[in-house]
């Protein structure tokens, strides 16, 4: 197997290991070459005659419309999020968001990213069907993952739906418990709905991004592959080059002795 012989699984404890860093310069610059311009929104809204959108651009709502959306993306700090999921969707492959709310917090919906770690995805053939957040916490001596499942109801419109389970590491099962588990754990005031509809509101609240499609490593896989896919070996010998540097400085073999 390759990766057995790769430096960092055949150095020893004392031998001088460093990184290059250059996964990480990488991923931390995507943004900017990403967004480096900013973003412009253009938002149009067209008349309706007779039952039917005509051509006629209305400007006047058009304008209302997008002074509303940029609002919008102020408030959930769109841009500093979306720059954070480009970092993000880099180094792990795939990219999730989803709007929630909390009007204790905000009186806008709450845009949050996330990576595969905490994420699963339901498809039916080859179309995202549902997307579930997890959120593991502990009470008393156990712990539990929360998972948030972002749908649609059998009308379109957006569902979350809340379920806890308890873990049990010895046999990797997931037992279903009550809600209340949450409340109690959170100390929160009012109990957890097990389900909620946004009524007039068409699609999921949640979304998705694979960086690159099929998985080069893993062509079954619905999740896509980083930017480093195929490029493991040869970040791992430029690390050893540089760690090999460090240790011939440390062990002063740069030092030329001439004898007379």
């Amino acid at each position: 197997i390759q990766s057995l012989s790769f430096f960092w699984q055949q150095a020893p404890d004392w031998h001088i290991k460093k990184h290059a860093g250059l996964a990480n310069t990488v991923s931390d610059k995507m943004p900017k070459i990403l967004f480096g311009g900013g973003f412009q929104t253009e938002i149009e809204v067209y008349k309706i005659a007779d039952g039917k959108i005509s051509d006629d651009l209305d400007k006047e709502l058009s304008k209302k419309a997008k002074n509303q959306i940029e609002t919008l993306m102020e408030k959930c700090e769109f841009s500093l999020r979306i720059r954070t999921g480009a970092t993000t969707e880099s180094w792990s492959g795939h990219l999730f968001c989803k709007y929630s709310y909390d009007l204790s917090l905000s009186e806008y919906p709450i845009l949050e990213i996330a990576d595969i770690r905490n994420v699963e995805i339901e498809k039916v053939r080859g179309i995202t069907k549902a997307i579930i957040f997890k959120n593991w916490f502990k009470y008393g001596s156990n712990e539990y993952v929360h998972k948030e499942r972002y749908t649609t109801d059998e009308r379109g419109f957006a569902k979350i739906e809340n379920k806890v389970y308890k873990l049990n590491h010895a046999t990797k099962d997931e037992i279903e418990v009550p809600l209340e588990i949450m409340t109690k754990a959170y100390g929160l005031n009012e109990p957890i709905e097990p389900e909620f509809v946004f009524e007039g509101v068409k699609g999921m609240l949640a979304f998705e991004k694979p960086n690159k499609l099929p998985n080069p490593e893993f062509l079954d896989s619905v999740y896509g592959a980083s930017d480093y896919c195929g490029a493991i070996s040869s970040l791992d010998g430029l690390d050893e080059v540089l760690s090999e540097i460090f240790a011939e400085v440390r062990n002063n073999k740069t030092i030329r002795y001439v004898r007379q």
